[in-house]
C-alpha cells in the first residue's frame, strides 16, 4: 500500500484551525456570531480555553511561523529527489491577527523566515498577468467537518 504525502492538505487545516483560534465573538458590524439554536460558528466557544476570547492556542508570533512553514512544504518528496519546487501563490483563510476572520494573508514574517503572495496569482479567478498557467497551479481547500 502507497500512501501519499498529506503535507499540504494536513498543513493548510492546522493553519485554518490555529488561525480560528483566535475567534472572538462579534463581527465588525457589531453582531453576535451565533446561530439561530444559539451556538457559534465553527465551534469558536470549544477552541478558548475560558469561553471569554482572552486565550487562543498559539501566539502571533507562532502563527506567523506556522503559515511561512506552510509556505515551504513540498509534495511528492517521497518519490525521490526532494520534489517539486511549488510556491504558495495565495492563501485565504482564518486570520489569527484579525481574530480569525477568513481573509487574504498578504505577507507574514517570523523568526523562521517570510512568505509574501504573488498578487498577480492570488484569487480564485487569476489574472492574466499571473506568470503560471492553469495547469501548473493547483487550488487546495479545506472544508471543516459541519460545514458541508
Amino acid at each position: 500500500v502507497k500512501v501519499g504525502d498529506t503535507s499540504r492538505s494536513h498543513g493548510l487545516q492546522q493553519v485554518f484551525w490555529y488561525g480560528r483560534s483566535n475567534c472572538s465573538f462579534a463581527r465588525m458590524d457589531g453582531s453576535a456570531r451565533n446561530r439561530p439554536d444559539g451556538s457559534t460558528l465553527l465551534k469558536c466557544e470549544q477552541q478558548l480555553a475560558d469561553g471569554t476570547g482572552s486565550a487562543s492556542w498559539v501566539t502571533t508570533e507562532g502563527w506567523d511561523s506556522l503559515v511561512y512553514l506552510f509556505s515551504t512544504v513540498q509534495r511528492n518528496r517521497d518519490e525521490g529527489g526532494g520534489g517539486l519546487n511549488e510556491k504558495l501563490l495565495w492563501l485565504h483563510v482564518p486570520d489569527f491577527r484579525e481574530g480569525g476572520m477568513i481573509r487574504s494573508i498578504h505577507s507574514v514574517e517570523s523568526p523562521l523566515g517570510g512568505w509574501v503572495e504573488d498578487a498577480s496569482c492570488a484569487g480564485i479567478s487569476v489574472s492574466a498577468d499571473c506568470p503560471y498557467r492553469d495547469s501548473e497551479m493547483d487550488l487546495l481547500a479545506y472544508e471543516p467537518y459541519g460545514c458541508e
